[in-house]
């Protein structure tokens, strides 16, 4: 392809009111299901996740009927 083709391609182009280009970059970090949040404000040092939390893996290991068990 050449440069014509590909940028022909492109739908949108986001930039500041300055007109410069920037990197709109969205990370996941939080989530809700029902009533229990998931996600900590700290990240283990050399993780390249934006997302933690010990608390999923509980909760999956733990399967739907442990709310019905407590």
């Amino acid at each position: 392809m050449n440069l014509n083709e590909e940028l022909g391609q492109v739908e949108y182009v986001f930039s500041d009111k300055t007109g410069t280009l920037t990197c709109n970059k969205m990370e996941f970090k939080k989530f809700t299901a029902g009533l229990e949040s998931y996600g900590l404000d700290e990240i283990p040092e050399g993780s390249n996740n934006t997302f933690y939390d010990p608390k999923v893996q509980e909760t999956l290991e733990q399967g739907p009927e442990a709310e019905n068990r407590e």
